[in-house]
């Protein structure tokens, strides 16, 4: 993705995301959990008034029990409740309407290669791609994983950890976009670094991608200068060099690659 159209994207996130944090009256905002309903049925007193939604999703509703409105759109709510009140023979012909009001009540921790690490306060529902957005998106020394730390059991993975690829994520696959819960923690680890020196056209410490080849580290420092070979490279290791060297040798955090000139 190019800079500005990644630029264009975050922002959009931004908006998103802070809308959301926002109270919400408009028909078509979807419930969620700790949020809270103000529901009007014309006419009739008893069946009005302002009802919270509980953790589990649901709301108490008179003389109906426990319906659940989590995920739902207000208009959605709205028709399930004059549905019901129509079948329970409460009311022939019920007119309701339902107002969402979201509050910023739960929250996430943002932590790792952002700009601005903390908690994140949000209403309603917030996704992994907000959160990075509202978090100031990742900074140059971030690698492409990114952990969602979930504090309960969820059914997505061994050690309530999910596993996601920022460049997928930002490239539009919205179906790696995780909606977040109460209490996730956001890592974004930092990116193995690799030093590149000798005859490559820009020397120095490089973010390198998991499972990259000696070539392909090579590539990122501008490739070859006029003078350099591939053979002969060295990768200087815990303080030891690496023997049998290839184009294809994968390369680990902290290493050295050294590239020599050619002899002709």
């Amino acid at each position: 993705m190019a800079p500005n159209a990644r630029s264009s994207h975050l922002t959009l996130a931004v908006l998103v995301a802070l809308l959301a944090s926002a109270t919400l009256a408009a028909q078509g905002a979807k419930v969620a959990a700790r949020d809270q309903l103000t529901i009007t049925v014309f006419g009739v007193e008893d069946l009005s008034g302002k009802f919270p939604v509980n953790p589990d999703g649901t709301v108490n509703y008179p003389h109906l029990g426990s319906l659940r409105v989590a995920g739902l759109e207000t208009s959605q709510v709205a028709n399930t409740l004059s549905a019901k009140l129509k079948e329970a023979g409460l009311l022939l012909n019920p007119q309701v309407t339902v107002e969402l009001t979201q509050t910023p009540n739960k929250k996430v921790l943002v932590t790792g290669a952002v700009r601005t690490p903390g908690q994140l306060p949000f209403a309603g529902e917030l996704t992994l791609f907000e959160a990075l957005a509202l978090a100031g998106s990742a900074t140059s020394d971030a690698g492409d994983l990114v952990l969602v730390v979930r504090a309960t059991g969820n059914g997505q993975g061994e050690g309530n950890m999910i596993e996601v690829s920022r460049a997928e994520l930002e490239s539009g696959r919205m179906e790696r976009n995780v909606p977040l819960q109460d209490g996730d923690q956001v890592v974004v680890p930092r990116a193995q670094q690799v030093f590149i020196s000798g005859q490559v056209r820009s020397p120095g410490a490089y973010n390198v991608p998991s499972g990259s080849t000696v070539m392909q580290a090579i590539i990122l420092a501008g490739g070859l200068t006029d003078r350099g070979t591939y053979r002969g490279v060295k990768i200087l290791r815990d303080g030891k060099e690496v023997k049998n060297v290839k184009n294809e040798t994968s390369v680990r955090p902290g290493d050295t690659i050294v590239v020599k000139a050619s002899a002709f």
